[in-house]
């Protein structure tokens, strides 16, 4: 199995969970990530259709 990677950065704003949201360097790929490493993908723009994602994070 392949498995795309993507590195995010954590960005000003809150997602609608009041937790960080995080952003790729394009501003495309954008998610919300509780401390509990709960992920929530947030469309950019439109007709973007979400999917569950699986995330883990960097040490």
């Amino acid at each position: 199995m392949v498995a795309d990677e993507v590195i995010v950065e954590r960005t000003e704003a809150k997602g609608p969970g009041g937790h960080p949201v995080y952003s790729d360097p394009t501003g495309i790929l954008r998610a919300e990530i509780s401390p509990a490493g709960e992920v929530r993908m947030l469309a950019s723009g439109a007709y973007q259709t979400t999917i569950n994602p699986a995330a883990e994070p960097v040490a």
